[in-house]
């Protein structure tokens, strides 16, 4: 039965199976240029130590919002920066963002500020429209979405997935075994969506 429908799905709607791309758009903040993943369903807008350190922003930094940051996985919110600017579409939007101290993402743009400044998530155009449409920018193609696997070894943890997986999906795709674990962490252990994400990285 669950042969059946997966064939009958592959034939009739092979869309299912290929890669989604991730929403981003470029955007400036304090006039640095970063890659903001647009995501409706985070709660609030994030920015790692990492990109608040290259946008000046760590002197901003209210360490009284300091704690823990709970989901797949844990990590360190560092503290908030209550207030900063925003380019995108060349439009300056105030701002505020929580920093993280390991954050896979540069920056996350959240519902606090997608709310905030009247955003809305085109899918059909592939916009994201600010200001009830005041303006729009497009979300960026694949090949222009900054990828990072196999970049950082030191966040790399192997031992929670199989070695036998790990290395069919190094021979997979041709990935070093530090991308292939950082894409299964992503995937958190799906085999067949880390396959996908790797060869869109091919």
């Amino acid at each position: 039965m669950v042969l059946k429908n997966h064939m009958t799905a592959q034939e009739q709607f092979p869309e299912f199976f290929g890669s989604i791309t991730m929403i981003y758009v470029d955007v400036k903040v304090n006039d640095v240029a970063v890659q903001a993943f647009v995501d409706s369903g985070a709660q609030a807008t994030i920015i790692s130590q990492e990109c608040a350190k290259r946008c000046n922003l760590m002197h901003l930094l209210d360490t009284r919002f300091a704690g823990m940051a709970q989901g797949v996985g844990t990590s360190r919110i560092l503290g908030r920066v209550h207030l900063a600017d925003l380019m995108i579409g060349g439009q300056k939007l105030p701002c505020s963002f929580t920093v993280l101290e390991d954050n896979k993402v540069d920056l996350l743009f959240g519902l606090d500020n997608l709310k905030r400044h009247q955003c809305s998530i085109d899918l059909v155009t592939s916009n994201l429209h600010i200001r009830n449409g005041e303006v729009s920018v497009p979300f960026l193609g694949d090949g222009q979405i900054k990828k990072s696997f196999g970049n950082s070894p030191a966040e790399v943890d192997e031992s929670k997935f199989d070695q036998s997986m790990i290395k069919e999906l190094m021979e997979l795709t041709g990935q070093p075994k530090e991308g292939v674990v950082q894409a299964l962490q992503m995937c958190e252990g799906n085999k067949e969506q880390a396959a996908n994400l790797l060869m869109s990285e091919k």
